[in-house]
């Protein structure tokens, strides 16, 4: 069976050419990767991040979970409007379209990084490694909650009346699932020159010092941007969420006050 027509393939093509990509952060999400997203925005580069991606709203969601799925060898969505079969691969054309107006990229790449390194070889990249007990145990306090959260009324039931919504669900469950199978440290080192990447240790320390003589900058007096505690997250991830919320208990009362109407 034919392939459906990608959702990237129906967007208009960009208002004007795409930004030249300087600069992409690997890390897995509760990496440091929202501290980095900050630091570089503040550097001058324009960086594109979870927290763009949910402003942006439903389309931009519906492109990652799109070229996460084209990535993946095998589904990881339960979702019952997660389409099949998986579309073709997205490359360096796609990225444009959908990236355009961003030169550095935090948080998204780690899900798709072979497809991006290919995309964009003449990046400069960074990687932080962290401890992977602590890793893992800050996602399940912040990634992990919110799936609890989302499986539980009335987000369980919203996400039915709501596309953003379900595609954020989505979106997660895709992150869980990369959680579930390991790092990408080794991965990267083989596809990245050593030259063009930066590895740093969380626990050893990240700010200005290890990524501005990399990215030839100088060291700004302004203090390194903290990163995202699990309370940070949780007000910041719902904070974007709440007009989607109320909007789909508005629509979802609406839908049950018709049923009743209907029955009466």
């Amino acid at each position: 069976m034919a392939p459906a027509q990608r959702y990237v393939d129906t967007l208009p093509e960009p208002p004007h050419p795409p930004l030249p990509m300087k600069v992409i952060v690997l890390s897995y999400s509760r990496s440091g990767t929202l501290g980095l997203y900050r630091a570089l925005n503040m550097l001058g580069y324009r960086c594109y991040h979870t927290v763009e991606m949910m402003r942006e709203g439903v389309s931009h969601l519906r492109l990652f979970n799109e070229a996460h799925r084209a990535h993946l060898p095998f589904p990881t969505s339960t979702s019952p409007s997660s389409p099949s079969p998986s579309p073709k691969p997205y490359t360096r054309a796609d990225f444009d379209r959908w990236l355009h107006a961003y030169d550095a990229l935090s948080d998204i790449p780690c899900h798709l990084f072979p497809e991006i390194i290919a995309a964009y070889p003449s990046a400069k990249f960074i990687l932080v490694k962290r401890d992977p007990d602590r890793w893992m145990a800050s996602v399940r306090a912040t990634v992990g909650a919110l799936m609890d959260d989302m499986s539980r009324f009335p987000l369980r039931y919203c996400r039915l009346f709501d596309a953003f919504l379900d595609d954020f669900f989505r979106f997660n469950e895709q992150i869980v699932a990369q959680a579930s199978r390991g790092g990408n440290i080794a991965s990267v080192k083989k596809l990245v020159p050593p030259e063009q990447l930066c590895v740093v240790r969380l626990e050893d320390g990240l700010g200005w010092e290890q990524i501005c003589p990399f990215l030839e900058l100088p060291i700004p007096e302004t203090k390194y941007p903290r990163g995202n505690e699990p309370l940070e997250f949780k007000g910041v991830v719902y904070g974007l969420m709440a007009p989607h919320i109320r909007k789909a208990m508005f629509t979802m009362g609406a839908a049950l006050v018709g049923a009743l109407s209907v029955g009466a």
